[in-house]
């Protein structure tokens, strides 16, 4: 792939990425290919240590930009293609921990292996990261002034910090999220059919946003922001989606089929909107889901939507 300008990483409402979205964005787009988005969110001074180092097999880290372009080099040089699910993540101020399988094909085989990465941020971009399959070594292996990254290896899925994200409300934004959510989902235990309802949610409540929250904006003006925020307490997910756009207004002209808040309500659990004049400016829909439970809307196909 050629190296050009990639584009900004997810933030959070300050401007300043979530070290969990980020590291999620970061893998989403190694098992894609995308290089320019792995690039996005790394630090200039990045160190990476990847399985090769820990096991000998390479004498040195991968360092800087440049550097993780060769391990990117290298690791498709071996494996041929790779998806990583994520099972679990725990977060600790600027380190984030992360059980995932790694499926895939290689130059010797099918892969389905079991791996850990423990990555540190600073500034807002990953500055390190390690690889291993052992979550309690690759965990003390990042210790930094005698603070380890601390993982209880029976509750990562408990630990889980919740998900913020901010990106600007343009159509390429809905899938990133999606994405990002839908890993958030699965390591928090979803089962499939939970994941699916909470990624379509997501897509249509983002898509609103897209369609018509920012309306009313000259157009020469930069693009609004796209907020959402996702969260494990218990048993139950609690994801919302807001603007700081017009508002919940009609709008002859749209070109939806005007279903996306029937089909939220019916995916959810619960779903709150708060508009103006609750709100100084713009929308926010708050949907609830169970884990272990299904909606209405997949769980019986043959129903109205």
């Amino acid at each position: 792939m050629a190296r050009k300008r990639a584009p900004a990483a997810p933030a959070t409402r300050d401007g300043a990425p979530s070290p969990g979205a980020l590291v999620l964005v970061l893998l989403d787009a190694y098992s894609r290919g995308d290089e320019d988005s792995v690039l996005a969110t790394l630090h200039p001074e990045v160190e990476f240590v990847p399985m090769l180092v820990a096991t000998g097999a390479r004498p040195a880290p991968y360092r800087g930009l440049d550097g993780f372009m060769a391990y990117l080099r290298d690791s498709r040089s071996v494996m041929l293609d790779v998806q990583i699910d994520v099972q679990a993540m725990h977060e600790d101020d600027d380190v984030v921990v992360v059980l995932a399988q790694v499926r895939g094909s290689a130059v010797g085989g099918p892969v389905d292996a079991a791996v850990t990465y423990v990555f540190r941020v600073r500034d807002g971009l990953i500055v390190h990261g390690i690889v291993g399959s052992d979550p309690g070594r690759a965990a003390r292996a990042f210790a930094q002034d005698g603070r380890p990254a601390s993982i209880d290896a029976g509750d990562e899925a408990a630990a889980l910090a919740p998900l913020q994200l901010q990106l600007a409300a343009v159509p390429q934004s809905v899938p990133t999220i999606r994405r990002a959510v839908d890993a958030y989902v699965g390591a928090a235990g979803a089962p499939t059919r939970l994941r699916h309802d909470i990624c379509l949610a997501v897509s249509e409540a983002c898509s609103n946003v897209v369609l018509h929250a920012y309306l009313d904006r000259p157009p020469d003006d930069p693009p609004g922001p796209l907020s959402v925020g996702l969260a494990k307490r218990a048993d139950r997910l609690y994801l919302s989606v807001e603007d700081e756009g017009r508002g919940m207004m009609a709008r002859v002209d749209s070109p939806g089929l005007g279903m996306g808040l029937v089909v939220m309500s019916r995916l959810a659990s619960v779903c709150t909107i708060t508009t103006q004049p609750e709100r100084r400016a713009g929308c926010r829909i708050d949907l609830e889901f169970v884990l272990g439970m299904t909606s209405a809307a997949t769980a019986s196909p043959a129903g109205p939507v």
